[in-house]
């Protein structure tokens, strides 16, 4: 990819980051500040819990509203109605669907950061062309049910 092509922000960056614009000689996000946003978004998006009580099917159009976000996983692995390779599927399929911006992704278990703790790898192609791949390392908080970059 050309350094000088800017990458169009998402309409919220759009309307918060005065930065977003770019510069005279690249309009737009190069790479590294769209990784950056996108990373911000997906820690909105993995920490918010979805709300799957609501009947998608006699309220469609409050469907994606109410999936935006994560079951509780913290209750779920507390129950051990859930392995880690389930949470992994859920995740896959939650960036799949909200986060648009990457395709291809894959979500892998890192390790465990303690008893309460798994270290997730998140791999992911950036939807433009030429498609540069997005690595992003997270660590999911087994007793809050919060994750964390790292």
């Amino acid at each position: 990819m050309d350094p000088q092509t800017g990458l169009l922000p998402s309409i919220v960056d759009r309307l918060t980051d005065p930065e977003s614009r770019g510069t005279k000689a690249r309009s737009g996000y190069t790479i590294e500040q769209m990784a950056e946003a996108i990373e911000a978004d997906l820690e909105w998006l993995l920490n918010t819990h979805s709300d799957d009580s609501v009947d998608t099917e006699m309220y469609p159009r409050f469907a994606a509203c109410a999936g935006y976000g994560l079951p509780d996983l913290a209750a779920l692995t507390r129950l051990k109605e859930i392995e880690a390779d389930a949470i992994c599927g859920i995740l896959e399929a939650k960036i799949a669907r909200y986060e648009p911006r990457l395709k291809d992704v894959q979500v892998t278990i890192k390790g465990e950061d303690g008893p309460l703790k798994i270290q997730l790898h998140l791999r992911a192609v950036l939807a433009v062309d030429p498609s540069p791949e997005m690595v992003f390392d997270k660590t999911l908080d087994l007793a809050s049910g919060f994750f964390a970059s790292g």
